[in-house]
This record gives structure tokens, C-alpha cells and sequence, in this order.
């Protein structure tokens, strides 16, 4: 018996079921993987077909509009669905999913600079909505505005701090923090091992959970090297005694 027949039998034993087209579908897709594939791409473009009819017959049918984007983002037609999204949002212009869907497919093209533009009309229609503001963060940051990212990440406090820690953590805010003088300083430091002069540095900077977790860090490493130096002197004193380790018999 077939994995396929064998796990379908289970299936229906548990069930109490002898026949469920769901079932036999769910089973075939776990072992034909690429059958799926091809039945949702049949799908999708049977929808956007019947989607583009929807606004051929109803150009001012902004659902429709939506939904051919979605099926054509679906496809990865990305510059297709912008086009579409565009006509969804003319005649929505304050639809935030709809901006957000806008700048998604921006950054399928790698267009973050319209990515951005995009989320600051959605944040403009939102300015609470969390999603929106850490896409305008996650899009500043990939152009590499590090002002922007932390004018986000303050906002982001306010709203959602978990969401915030994840836009920008300890490290990219310290680096945003200091001068770049004071960055050289802290390589210098790092590379001397300072630990000590890090965590002031971070105090400083306002980094406090940073700084307790560097000062943890070296509570926990201390013990732990006392203990291997301990330990080697230790094992050096012994091999001493015994005239060094035992050599082997010619």
C-alpha cells in the first residue's frame, strides 16, 4: 500500500468517513506538491480573468480593482498590479491596506524609494496604525535613512515597543546615537575588551536594557574564566608533581 492510500486510510478510520473529496484533496496535495502548484496558479488565473471583466464592465468597481492587483501580485506581474492598485486607490486615495498592498509590490521591485512614498500615505490616513509605521521604518532603513529610522522608532515606542525593538535594535540605535569620532572610540573600546566604558557608553545614550544585558553578560563571564585559569594552574601543578604527563613505552 501506497504512503498516499496508507495515510488516507488513517485519516478516515479517525473521521469515520469512507469518502471526502477535502480530504483526498488536502492528501494528494502533501504528496504531489507540484500538482497544487499548478491547481492554485489555474485558479489565479482564472480569477484575474474574471476580474478584469469585473472592471472592464465597472471601471469605478474599486474591490475589483483590489482583488486583479492581488491576483496579479499572485502571478509576481508586480508592475501590473501597481498599475491597478493606482487606479484602486484614485478611487479610494484613503484605503491604508490599499497603500500598504501598493508598497509591497514596490518592494517586490526593489523601488523603496515609492515604497516609502507610499507609506507615508499610509501612515498619513493611519497615524496609529502600527503595520504602517514599521513598514515606513523597515523602508527608510533599506535606503539607509538612519534619521528617518529612529524619528519611526520614537513613534513606535509610543504605539507598539516590541514592534519598536524590532525596527531598530540596541546596536543600530547606538551607532545612530554617536558622532563619528565616538564610533572610533567604541571600535578601540571593543577591540581592548572595555566592557566597563561600553556599558557607560550606553548608559549614556539613554540604552538601558542594552546595558544591563552587557553588564549580565560579564557577571555570568567572570566566574567562568576564574574557574579555567584556576583549573589550568591547577592541572600544570599536578603534571609538575608528577615529573609531567606519562610518556609512553619505546
Amino acid at each position: 500500500m501506497s504512503k498516499e492510500k496508507e495515510l488516507k486510510r488513517i485519516f478516515q478510520r479517525g473521521s469515520g468517513l469512507k469518502s471526502d473529496p477535502v480530504l483526498d484533496e488536502v492528501i494528494a496535495d502533501l504528496f504531489n506538491p507540484s500538482q497544487r502548484a499548478a491547481r492554485l496558479l489555474a485558479a489565479t488565473e482564472k480569477s484575474l480573468v474574471a476580474h478584469e471583466r469585473a472592471v472592464q464592465a465597472n471601471p469605478g468597481d474599486r474591490k475589483s480593482w483590489k482583488e486583479m492587483a492581488t491576483d496579479l501580485e499572485n502571478l509576481h506581474k508586480y508592475g501590473n498590479a501597481i498599475e491597478a492598485l493606482q487606479e484602486a486607490l484614485r478611487l479610494d486615495p484613503n484605503d491604508t491596506a490599499g497603500w500598504l498592498q501598493l508598497r509591497r509590490n514596490y518592494r517586490s521591485l526593489e523601488r523603496y524609494d515609492k515604497a516609502v512614498e507610499a507609506d507615508l500615505e499610509a501612515v498619513r490616513i493611519a497615524p496609529n496604525d502600527v503595520s504602517a509605521w514599521f513598514s515606513l521604518g523597515v523602508d527608510h532603513r533599506e535606503l539607509g535613512h538612519d534619521s528617518e529610522v529612529m524619528a519611526v522608532y520614537k513613534r513606535l515606542r509610543k504605539l507598539d515597543p516590541s514592534e519598536a525593538k524590532l525596527l531598530a535594535g540596541p546596536w543600530f540605535r547606538l551607532r545612530v546615537s554617536l558622532s563619528r569620532p565616538e564610533r572610533r572610540q567604541l571600535v578601540v573600546l571593543l577591540a581592548g575588551g572595555s566592557w566597563v566604558a561600553i556599558v557607560a557608553t550606553l548608559v549614556a545614550v539613554g540604552d538601558y536594557s542594552a546595558a544591563t544585558a552587557l553588564v549580565m553578560f560579564m557577571v555570568l563571564s567572570v566566574p567562568g574564566i576564574l574557574f579555567s585559569a584556576i583549573f589550568f594552574w591547577w592541572f600544570g601543578r599536578q603534571s609538575i608533581h608528577r615529573g609531567g604527563p606519562p610518556r609512553t613505552k619505546p
